[in-house]
């Protein structure tokens, strides 16, 4: 496959997956914006003692929001990124085979003198390059932003957090992936996969056990303001994306056209 081939079909999946992109950091970027400007009013209402007339398990720790570091990495790192980074990753794994499927261009791909393997890891890692750029350039203007209105930022720790989310949002992009080699259908395994991540985000609410859909399963806002790396879940996360990137890999490696 020529190199001016390998243009055409990047460009095509940029094509099919722009507005998405653009559409999910608009959101994002306003999201940052209001986090960082309505800290001093959260600041408030917290000092005003308000939450000392609530019970407990209605407050769930909200005093340590009186950080204005805990309150930026517990509203960014588990909150508003890991929600729409979570979106993201799903509809750009919905499209990434699913999307030949639909157009009926799967085969004519297929056909063409080129290495199934190769062709696989180009439209995988095109996606994943469009999930990382996304995440640091947003999370780089929460951060500036932050800095701009005289707020004090662990750039390091900020930059660091990315690696154990981007695996999180890794999961439910390979999980979508699976999801739509096995019902060639994008749509479909767009919804099958928000299904089975808010199954597990609800069943960790109800219960003690944590799994990856939950956003506090390894904790970055404690990682962001006391420097505990969660090490182990990271691992964790590695393997788990190792093995669903294997098992999508085997099932296109099989696809009949």
């Amino acid at each position: 496959m020529s190199l001016n081939k390998y243009k055409l079909l990047l460009k095509k999946e940029w094509a099919n997956n722009r507005w998405k992109v653009l559409i999910v950091s608009v959101f994002l970027l306003v999201t940052s914006t209001i986090l960082v400007l309505q800290y001093p009013m959260v600041q408030r209402t917290l000092e005003l003692g308000i939450l000392d007339e609530l019970p407990g398990w209605m407050t769930g720790g909200m005093e340590r929001q009186l950080n204005f570091h805990y309150y930026l990495a517990d509203g960014w790192f588990d909150g508003s990124l890991a929600q729409y980074g979570t979106l993201l990753a799903v509809l750009l794994g919905m499209g990434v085979i699913g999307s030949e499927f639909q157009d009926g261009t799967l085969p004519f791909l297929l056909a063409r003198p080129i290495d199934r393997v190769r062709l696989f890891k180009i439209k995988l890692g095109f996606q994943i390059f469009i999930m990382v750029l996304f995440m640091i350039i947003v999370t780089a203007y929460l951060g500036l932003f932050a800095s701009f209105q005289g707020r004090e930022i662990y750039l390091f720790r900020f930059i660091i957090a990315l690696i154990p989310l981007g695996l999180k949002l890794l999961v439910a992009f390979l999980i979508t992936v699976n999801l739509s080699l096995f019902l060639k259908d994008q749509i479909k395994s767009g919804i099958f996969s928000l299904a089975i991540i808010l199954a597990f985000w609800v069943i960790a609410n109800l219960t003690p056990l944590y799994n990856i859909f939950y956003y506090y399963w390894g904790n970055l806002a404690e990682y962001y303001v006391y420097g505990s790396f969660p090490t182990v879940d990271t691992a964790l996360l590695i393997i788990l994306n190792i093995g669903l990137y294997g098992l999508a890999l085997s099932r296109f490696k099989k696809i009949d056209i």
